[in-house]
């Protein structure tokens, strides 16, 4: 019935699967998607549920600081503010960013150093040292797999003295306790995304260090002057939309109330399956309580109903939904099987 199925091998916690389709007609025509298949695919995220653990915009204060007590930053003007920046630009571009990166109608961001408008370009950008961004500890020790992504902005390409600046991104799982923190990233002093604009970033945290209760992050921007000449570069840096995902792949337990089919997820094909038991004899389903979609403690034609209503109208599944998890209610239906 026009209908396929691929098994596809089994991999690891937040591994990345592509694929792409061919279809081949009985004249010998083949058609692919995406049409540039196999040079691009589409892709697939190995999770049970991926949830953000932190999601960050900065439109509220919650907890980052300006500057780190064990390495004292040293820079003359250009710290980090969290305000609504005011761009500034010269002949080869933008230096600092106009408008955060967030959707309206957000708009405030970190960045270094906010001058009045119509001040030179040069009147707050970071001068004669470094100045550092903190983040609070984040409680990433729920086991799972924890995915790190930001929004930056660097610029060091004008001035006197251009592209001789850095900005660097560090981790730890000590709380910053000096002397553990890693680097994630350098960006500069020349090369790719130094000539300002929002550049996105993300990195698999496990890769670099081990998710603890006390994780921390720092974003440290700098201007260093000729040693020669004392001449520096405009060195402005910006961070917006910080984000930690978290990829949970532990045992399944329970079930998904609706996944009457048992394939991981609730659809049309559900209440097909319901029907088939209830009217042409097919066997019993492996899961009984995913098919009792009302709970009421029993499968019947409205459970049917009640899934079609749910994917088409404001009818809500009860839990456990949308998410696997255990039945709430003590009743004589049961599972063979652990939840996809």
């Amino acid at each position: 019935a026009n209908e396929y199925l691929a098994v596809i091998d089994a991999a690891e916690c937040a591994d990345d699967v592509r694929y792409y389709f061919a279809a081949e007609d009985t004249n010998g025509n083949r058609t692919f998607s995406p049409q540039s298949a196999p040079r691009e695919s589409y892709q697939a995220t190995v999770a049970l549920a991926i949830e953000d653990a932190v999601l960050e915009d900065f439109e509220l204060d919650r907890g980052w600081t300006v500057g780190d007590p064990d390495d004292p930053d040293d820079a003359t003007s250009g710290v980090w503010v969290r305000d609504d920046p005011v761009g500034t630009a010269d002949a080869a571009g933008p230096i600092q960013p106009e408008f955060d990166h967030s959707p309206d109608p957000a708009d405030t961001c970190y960045f270094t150093g906010q001058a009045a408008f119509g001040l030179s370009v040069g009147t707050e950008d970071i001068d004669n040292g470094k100045t550092t961004l903190v983040s609070p500890n984040y409680d990433l020790s729920g086991g799972g797999v924890y995915f790190v992504s930001y929004h930056r902005w660097f610029s060091n390409g004008s001035g006197l003295n251009p592209n001789t600046d850095t900005f660097r991104v560090e981790v730890s799982n000590l709380g910053g306790a000096a002397g553990t923190w890693l680097s994630v990233e350098t960006i500069g002093p020349d090369g790719p995304d130094t000539a300002g604009g929002w550049m996105f970033h993300r990195f698999r945290l496990d890769d670099i260090v081990e998710p603890t209760s006390t994780t921390r992050f720092r974003f440290i921007a700098e201007d260093e002057n000729d040693p020669v000449t004392g001449q520096g570069s405009l060195v402005e840096a910006a961070l917006d939309d910080f984000r930690i995902e978290f990829y949970s792949c532990g045992d399944p337990t329970g079930f998904l109330r609706g996944d009457c089919d048992g394939r991981g997820g609730v659809d049309i094909t559900d209440a097909i399956e319901l029907f088939r038991f209830l009217f042409l004899g097919q066997s019993p389903p492996v899961c009984e309580d995913a098919c009792d979609a009302n709970d009421n403690g029993a499968v019947s034609l409205v459970d049917a109903f009640t899934i079609l209503d749910a994917l088409f109208s404001t009818e809500t599944i009860p839990a456990p939904f949308p998410l696997c998890g255990d039945d709430p209610t003590d009743d004589a239906l049961d599972c063979e099987t652990p939840c996809l």
